[in-house]
């Protein structure tokens, strides 16, 4: 089934003729993996790398093999004048099993990746199904590097500059003659072509790489590259390979033909995906290749077949791999941490979600965290129109051992978090404690988000520039005493519906305050600490405390409250989006509207 696509028609820089390995810039301090290092190609991009300073980690599925790779390629840089490191690793690529069990032992010796070289592949074949029970060359060609990019792509962003270099084949262009968007993969011996199975497998390692670059541009996530690469008519005996282990005598004579003819060695076929791995001149999905009738040569930008470019069919194979791999590759730039409770929260969310879309802020994730999981189901529906969110629940911000569950269950999926917004709360109502025996709105509005703000803090660091955010209130202003050996109300005579509320807002100032001047203490670059308030605004909390208050005055106050001229959630959220993602934001500071604010008349707030 063909789709028509149109061509790219961006200008591209011109590779110099007749590139070669000794052009390739020093790589000292680099780390790279080449899949299929043990021979051909992915021997020689391996042998070049190392030479020119990087440490390289040359995945194979055969040790033997790898071993005696690693040992002639270190005999073999031993005279250059400041050679690198290589390193084998065992990675079986058509087994799922053994590219997650690479990338895990990866992980725990590499805090970073620069450049990954999807090259390892095999030829044609009699049909066969590998232990996932997927067919044997599209798993190993395509399947297995598609799993091992999601797994290795934190590492990836982690570089200052890093590459993804998929090696694909001229053959691709009759991959795309065969290729069925609706049956990617052959599923039996009759749906088996042995040239077409090989060639698809090539096509989808090209419509992989285009729609990757799509995705990075999309997140905006400029420091990791997607390019594409293919060594021409060139000697990697996957010829002769093919032909020995066929039990077709057509085929076997087909590639044992093949094999007749003049390759061009396999050094000159490695220049293509190394001068897409290390040069400056490539862009994000780019395709390079021999010069002469894209089989001979030094390498060229070429243009590849117009279904290799299909938005469509891209989008397809990346669905189908993602269920096939059982992995949820996910191109994100931010990580957006939104309490949601009541209607300011909401509109938190909505509203951040519209700057997404204006473009003014890119491909942001949210987690909108309410406190009462029941609530997740309506939150999730109100949420079909933000398109990108993500909403998890599980956090009861007034319990500490629920904010550690969270925490830890977040860092376990995400690296970093460029943005915390500490803004759930309670209001008033009866004297209660939480269930560690803290006084609740204490507990709730402050302590909750204080445990969150120092689990996350390492996530925060590790963002190019993050935010703390704390929702405060005016009510801040009507504490005028403030008792430093009695933060917490211990007793129900000591409480005060609105005098503690009130003095957990002015803990939530004081906390933002004292962790921006602890921050410029410490030397953290790049973690800004604020705070801001919303108004009087329609958010819910009066109505849900006077219901919640057994005391006829203080039920009749909240209800009263709820007449109020107040202002809409739409506005009161405002302050929250401009302190969290406004370019005027310095640390430390207080925000109503658009304009920052004294946090207080007397100076205990600051």
């Amino acid at each position: 089934m063909g789709i028509n696509a149109s061509k790219s028609t961006a200008e591209e820089p011109q590779v110099p003729s007749h590139w070669n390995a000794a052009q390739i810039p020093p790589q000292h301090g680099k780390v790279a993996i080449v899949t299929g290092a043990n021979s051909g190609i992915g021997y020689e991009m391996a042998l070049e790398l190392a030479r020119k300073g990087a440490h390289v980690v040359l995945g194979c599925r055969n040790q033997e093999r790898g071993l005696k790779a690693q040992a002639v390629i270190i005999e073999q840089i031993a005279t250059a004048a400041d050679p690198g490191t290589v390193k084998f690793m065992q990675i079986d690529m058509g087994n799922l099993g053994s590219v997650r069990d690479f990338c895990e032992e990866f992980k725990k010796t590499h805090d970073r990746l620069d450049i990954l070289i999807n090259n390892a592949g095999i030829g044609g074949g009699t049909y066969t199904e590998t232990v996932d029970g997927y067919e044997l060359v599209f798993a190993t060609n395509y399947l297995g590097h598609f799993a091992l990019t999601a797994q290795l792509f934190n590492l990836l962003k982690k570089s200052v500059s890093s590459r993804i270099v998929s090696v694909s084949s001229f053959l691709h262009w009759y991959g795309a003659r065969v290729f069925n968007e609706d049956n990617i993969m052959a599923k039996d011996s009759k749906e088996h072509g042995q040239l077409g199975t090989y060639s698809v497998s090539k096509l989808c390692l090209l419509l992989f790489t285009i729609e990757l670059d799509r995705r990075l541009k999309a997140a905006g996530i400029e420091n990791v590259t997607a390019a594409a690469a293919h060594p021409g008519y060139c000697d990697t005996k996957i010829m002769k390979k093919s032909a020995a282990k066929n039990s077709s005598w057509f085929w076997w004579l087909m590639f044992e033909s093949a094999s007749l003819f003049p390759p061009q060695g396999a050094p000159k076929g490695a220049l293509p995906a190394l001068y897409a791995a290390t040069t400056d001149g490539v862009n994000g999905g780019d395709y390079y290749g021999p010069k002469y009738l894209e089989v001979y040569g030094y390498p060229v930008r070429e243009d590849s077949s117009s279904l290799s470019r299909s938005e469509k069919a891209a989008a397809k194979l990346w669905a189908y791999s993602e269920e096939l791999t059982h992995l949820n590759f996910t191109i994100e730039n931010k990580f957006v941490n939104v309490y949601l409770s009541t209607s300011i929260r909401a509109q938190s969310a909505l509203a951040m979600e519209n700057l997404h879309h204006r473009k003014i802020s890119v491909n942001m994730r949210f987690l909108a965290i309410p406190w009462n999981p029941l609530r997740i189901q309506s939150a999730y529906e109100d949420g079909n129109r933000w398109h990108c969110g993500v909403y998890e629940a599980g956090c009861r911000v007034g319990t500490p051992s629920s904010v550690q569950s969270f925490s830890e269950e977040f860092k376990k999926r995400h690296d970093r978090l460029d943005l915390l917004i500490n803004n759930a709360g309670v209001v008033g109502g009866d004297y209660a404690l939480s269930a560690d025996g803290y006084e609740l709105l204490f507990a709730t509005n402050h302590l909750g988000h204080f445990a969150l703000t120092a689990q996350l803090f390492g996530l925060l660091k590790k963002s190019t520039s993050s935010r703390v955010v704390n929702v405060s209130s005016q009510a801040h202003r009507q504490i005028q005493v403030f008792d430093e050996d009695e933060i917490m109300l211990t007793s129900e005579e000591q409480y005060s519906p609105m005098q503690s509320y009130g003095r957990t807002k002015v803990y939530n100032i004081m906390f933002a305050k004292e962790l921006e001047r602890r921050i410029q203490a410490g030397g953290v670059d790049g973690v800004t600490a604020v705070a801001c308030r919303p108004g009087l605004s329609v958010s819910g909390l009066t109505t849900k405390t006077a219901s919640a208050s057994s005391s006829w005055l203080w039920w009749l106050f909240y209800k009263l409250a709820t007449y109020a001229p107040s202002q809409s959630s739409k506005m009161g959220v405002l302050p929250t989006l401009y302190t969290a993602t406004g370019d005027g934001v310095e640390g430390g500071d207080f925000f109503l509207g658009l304009s920052t604010s004294d946090s207080s008349d007397n100076q205990f707030a600051r």
